[in-house]
Parts: structure tokens; C-alpha cells; sequence
């Protein structure tokens, strides 16, 4: 791989097909030298998986079936999505398995069931592999639309744990934004 761990990436947002932005240095520190398997959860189409194959990582995304036809309405047939993947994390599973960074940006508070939300992630992430989450911050953002639940830290912590992860790092990036950083430990 060209890019070593020392070296600065070369960009701090990633645009989604949607318009939505998410800030790379987020997440930058966790990104390590060698191989890596990362699902983007809720890539909406990829934009994030992008960015991480051209660093050299194992870079799947998984998103809503219909979500994904708006990317590509014939997207299983092209190689190019290869690592593309469906799911609905309200009533499935989440495909595939290994994961050393599992990344959740902006989705748990789209959820129905976000209750359950930890347990699948912690069926498809590697021994010692990391769940990054990032949500509305609950005392920034009261009400959206689009939006079930807003999390506390606290909330977000006993969700987590309750699921066998271990909380490695709870921050506030910006005022309206709550990211946690969660380990399974085996």
C-alpha cells in the first residue's frame, strides 16, 4: 500500500450521493496500517467505501435495497458494486462477517428497532474489531422527522455494552453531533 499510517489523508468530508457530508477525521485514527475489513453501514452509496478502497482497505458498504437501486437499478449485475450489500437493519441481519471497523454514520437514529441495533453488529465484527457510531447529540437536536430516537451518552454507552461491547471512547465533535466508539473484546 503507498499510504503508510503516518501520512495525512488528503480529505476531511466525504460526499454521499444524497448530499450529505461526513467528516473523515471522525474516524481517521482508527484506520491502521495492513489489511483491514470496514462495512460503512448506511453508505448510501458508498461515497465512504470510495474514499477507504483507495487508501488500500477491504471496503464493503451495506444500505436499504431500495436505496441501493437509486445508486444502480441494475447493481447486482455490475462488478463495479461488487461489495455493495443490502440489508435492513430494522427486520434482517446484517451480511457478511469479519469486520474490523464496522462504521454507522448518521443510522441509528433512523431506526425503528435501535434496540437491537449492537447485537447484529456485534454477530459480523471481528474479535477485537470496532463499532464507530455517530447520532444527533439528544440535548442539541429535540425533534426530526426522520428521526426515531435521539441518544444520550449514557444511552448509547448501556445500548453498547448490553451487547458485549466495550465503550473505548464517548465525544461531541460538534454541538449537534454525539459519536461513540465501541470494542469487542473476547
Amino acid at each position: 500500500r503507498e499510504w503508510s499510517h503516518n501520512q495525512e489523508i488528503q480529505f476531511s468530508t466525504v460526499l454521499y450521493r444524497d448530499g450529505r457530508t461526513t467528516d473523515f477525521t471522525l474516524f481517521k485514527h482508527l484506520l491502521k496500517p495492513g489489511y483491514m475489513k470496514i462495512l460503512d453501514l448506511g453508505c448510501n452509496g458508498s461515497g465512504v467505501k470510495k474514499k477507504l478502497e483507495k487508501l488500500g482497505y477491504d471496503a464493503w458498504g451495506a444500505d436499504l435495497p431500495a436505496v441501493i437501486r437509486r445508486v444502480d437499478p441494475n447493481f447486482l449485475f455490475n462488478s463495479q458494486y461488487s461489495k455493495l450489500l443490502t440489508c435492513n437493519l430494522d427486520t434482517g441481519d446484517i451480511p457478511g462477517g469479519g469486520y474490523n471497523l464496522v462504521l454507522a454514520l448518521g443510522v441509528i437514529e433512523h431506526l425503528v428497532r435501535y434496540d437491537l441495533f449492537f447485537s447484529k453488529v456485534v454477530n459480523v465484527i471481528a474479535p477485537e474489531g470496532i463499532v464507530l457510531v455517530s447520532t444527533c447529540n439528544y440535548e442539541a437536536v429535540k425533534e426530526e422527522r426522520h428521526h426515531y430516537h435521539h441518544f444520550t451518552p449514557e444511552e448509547l454507552k448501556k445500548l453498547a455494552e448490553s451487547s458485549g461491547l466495550v465503550t473505548t471512547r464517548i465525544s461531541f465533535p460538534s454541538k449537534t453531533s454525539l459519536v461513540g466508539e465501541f470494542q469487542r473484546r473476547d
